[in-house]
């Protein structure tokens, strides 16, 4: 029996609803904080459709581009990189299908992963052991490690490193922890949202990467509902080639009965030489938002560039071993201002 679902969106403060496969957009409301910042040449983003993936595996947490029709997944059950091809209508941006190869095994609770253009490698994060380390995709054989600041090691349980992304000309990498470290305020909860660190790492010496930089980042607070299971933090990033970041916002709350998931896109443009100030936290735009109801969308990419020149957002859901396992598509268009 084919599932239908509701999820709703706002999308750049735009009303509009879209009917895609079944699936009924409607209006979200905005998120409850948003700072002033230069939005010249953010791009907008629309919503295209949900896509049922191959159930195995169950827990992909990053996804990754590489190009053509080509991407690496990353799993947080300890089976490690899965390849994956993922077919995209260039007319209209739907998924048409995807295919799941083989896996090779890293070992951890690998969160994040971001594709290495220059190495033809990938980076992922390990949320238990605070490490990001550079593999190979095809051997499995780990070729690197980047060292991360010694206090980012303090993290609260299972909200470490979630994270991971790569610029496109492979220079930057840029990683965040889910929710605020030990030293750094509190866990998200119905009244306020949680900071966590924006790394931004570099290869200062052409070899090594090291961190030279740190941004606060407010996420948004819980909306409805505070139980213990309930949270809401960064569970992914992506890079565009202007430098601005795209920060996955996941949140698990409760409104009615069950508790049900929501997904938020947020735009942020650090400036270099900023410091760590957990009272003044960079500004953000939200650009998408989703109830997704039993649907926890974890890791997003850019992808294909389709035949109008827009850009394809894909977004990858961990089912927890649930029949929800899903990738998420959307339109990314370039303003011209």
């Amino acid at each position: 029996m084919k599932r239908t679902k509701q999820l709703t969106f706002t999308v750049a403060g735009v009303v509009s609803v879209v009917v895609v496969s079944a699936v009924v957009w409607a209006l979200w409301p905005a998120a409850q904080w948003e700072a002033t910042m230069d939005v010249r040449g953010l791009p907008s983003l629309s919503p295209i459709g949900e896509f049922v993936r191959p159930r195995v595996p169950e827990e992909l947490s990053g996804i990754t581009y590489v190009d053509g029709d080509s991407y690496y997944a990353i799993c947080d059950d300890g089976s490690g990189v899965w390849p994956m091809q993922i077919g995209i209508d260039r007319a209209t941006g739907a998924i048409t299908n995807c295919v799941i190869g083989g896996n090779v095994r890293v070992g951890g609770d690998n969160e994040g992963i971001a594709w290495n253009p220059k190495g033809r490698s990938v980076f992922v994060t390990d949320e238990n052991a605070q490490t990001i380390r550079e593999i190979n995709p095809v051997s499995g054989e780990c070729t690197g490690e980047v060292r991360i600041p010694e206090h980012q090691r303090k993290r609260r349980r299972n909200r470490g490193l979630e994270a991971l992304a790569m610029s496109p000309d492979g220079e930057i990498l840029w990683t965040a922890n889910e929710e605020a470290l030990s030293g750094d305020g509190s866990a998200s909860n119905a009244k306020n949202g949680t900071v966590v660190r924006l790394t931004r790492l570099s290869r200062r010496d052409g070899a090594t990467w090291a961190a030279d930089g740190e941004w606060a980042y407010l996420t948004d607070s819980i909306d409805g509902g505070n139980a213990r299971r309930m949270r809401s933090g960064v569970s992914d990033m992506c890079v565009l080639e202007d430098g601005t970041l795209l920060v996955l916002e996941r949140e698990l709350s409760r409104k009615g009965v069950d508790p049900a998931y929501r997904s938020r896109i947020y735009a942020v443009r650090p400036e270099l030489g900023a410091t760590f100030d957990a009272e003044r936290p960079i500004a953000k735009k939200l650009l998408f938002g989703a109830d997704t109801g039993t649907s926890n969308y974890e890791g997003i990419c850019s992808g294909l560039t389709l035949d109008n020149g827009d850009r394809t957002l894909i977004m990858v859901s961990d089912g927890g071993g649930a029949d929800d396992e899903r990738l998420y598509v959307l339109r990314m268009k370039q303003r011209s201002e």
